[in-house]
């Protein structure tokens, strides 16, 4: 009876005991609980203050927007083309990574804007590029100006690279004297077309210059066309029905304007159209609607004398060249400059522009009947150097993927910003 009693007494205080080692455990895992939760919400809110996330709202004025590349010295971003799996390929120009002067720079991303790889080409001197296009076999196309090599002090460089940014071969175009690369296309043969401008050897002023050349980059033709003693360049390409249009700017002294020429597939001229107006006008990116029309954007310059400023220019034009609609947004302040650079199509029909306000990069989406739907800047509209978007498009998500750069400073970095529909900068970085 007494070892029952015993054995009781015993089972009574194990029970004790382990109800009190429950009990620490239970406020141990309370406590670690509560602190797991305050880090969690620590976080949250600091990914929300730096993003925009949440309630707080995202600060257009913000300096540091976007994710950056580059290195301690000036590295911009002029062109970019989304993947098939919505990775991201940017092309601009780097001093921080180059060989002498500046380098073309070639970038891979992912979704997030994290970069894959990065690519520099150049040598001893200045070698820039100006495009980046996809080509059917997944490299990719790059067109730009060369320094470094050629015959003249400025040539015509295009270099093709594959799914990994390697160089597979490269060309140089031009005689002794300066020309210049801007825009490339794959031709439906598979080969390219290259449009620019050569210095004219008599007149010593510019005329368009276009190379078509094969899927090997071996020449096929050149033409060159231009007025007598006027200064004019091509600046965009599109393929078209039966031929290319050309877009470019012809002009003299402190008079410019927005022109197109129609060609066939071998070069010879078919029409062509200028805009004329007085002032200095530019047209710098040419993409077709889904209408079968074309649009133009660029920039318009306004007011005379002491009082001059510019507005982002865009025209609709049919397929002859008859203006549909021409339309130009900003405000009209002396000595203020606002500029397009890149236009291209929503899949919902509409246009996407980029360029920029004053001395910040600019995003703006337009109808198709050219009314502004809405306009965003990002940075700072008065600072010293000027932020431009060179370049945006829509991805497969449907965001707007935007690059750029401050082409005039000493240590700007390239940039790559996504957007909403609505422009308002996605959270999806990672840092900075």
């Amino acid at each position: 009876m007494q070892s029952g009693m015993l054995s009781s007494a015993i089972i009574v205080f194990l029970q004790k005991k382990l109800q009190k080692i429950k009990l620490r455990k239970m406020k141990i895992l309370i406590r670690d609980t509560f602190f797991v939760l305050s880090l969690l919400g620590i976080l949250l809110f600091s990914s929300c203050f730096r993003r925009g996330g949440g309630d707080i709202p995202n600060d257009p004025t913000d300096k540091n927007f976007g994710m950056h590349y580059g290195g301690s010295q000036n590295d911009y971003a002029k062109h970019v083309v989304c993947t098939d799996n919505n990775e991201y390929v940017f092309v601009g120009n780097t001093k921080s990574f180059s060989n002498g002067g500046s380098d073309i720079y070639l970038v891979k991303t992912d979704a997030g804007g994290n970069e894959i790889w990065s690519k520099n080409f150049g040598g001893s001197a200045n070698d820039e590029a100006e495009r980046v296009q996809k080509v059917n076999d997944g490299g990719y196309i790059i067109v730009g100006t060369t320094e470094s090599q050629g015959n003249g002090a400025k040539d015509i460089y295009l270099l093709k690279v594959n799914t990994q940014g390697q160089q597979e071969w490269e060309i140089v175009l031009g005689d002794q004297y300066d020309d210049l690369g801007n825009s490339v296309i794959q031709t439906k043969d598979q080969g390219f077309l290259v449009v620019g401008g050569l210095t004219d050897v008599t007149n010593a002023v510019k005329d368009v210059s276009v190379h078509k050349l094969s899927a090997t980059g071996a020449l096929e033709w050149s033409a060159t066309y231009g007025e007598l003693l006027k200064d004019e360049i091509a600046y965009d390409v599109v393929d078209t029905e039966n031929g290319y249009l050309i877009l470019g700017k012809r002009g003299v002294g402190e008079n410019s304007d927005i022109f197109l020429v129609k060609i066939d597939y071998v070069g010879n001229v078919v029409w062509q159209k200028d805009f004329e107006r007085p002032g200095f006008d530019l047209g710098f990116s040419l993409v077709k609607t889904f209408d079968g029309n074309f649009v133009i954007a660029g920039q318009i310059e306004l007011g005379t004398g002491d009082s001059k400023n510019t507005n982002v220019y865009l025209i609709k034009v049919d397929p002859s060249g008859h203006i549909v609609w021409d339309n130009h947004y900003g405000e009209n302040e002396k000595w203020v400059y606002e500029d397009a650079y890149f236009v291209s199509t929503t899949v919902d029909n509409k246009l996407i522009v980029s360029g920029r306000n004053k001395s910040a990069a600019l995003l703006m989406i337009v109808g198709d009947d050219g009314e502004m739907e809405w306009m965003k800047s990002y940075g700072d509209e008065n600072a010293a150097e000027s932020k431009i978007a060179f370049c945006a498009v829509q991805n497969k998500t449907g965001s707007f993927v935007v690059v750029g750069g401050e082409p005039n400073s000493s240590s700007g970095n390239a940039f790559l910003l996504m957007t909403d529909y609505k422009g308002d900068e996605l959270e999806v970085y990672t840092g900075y």
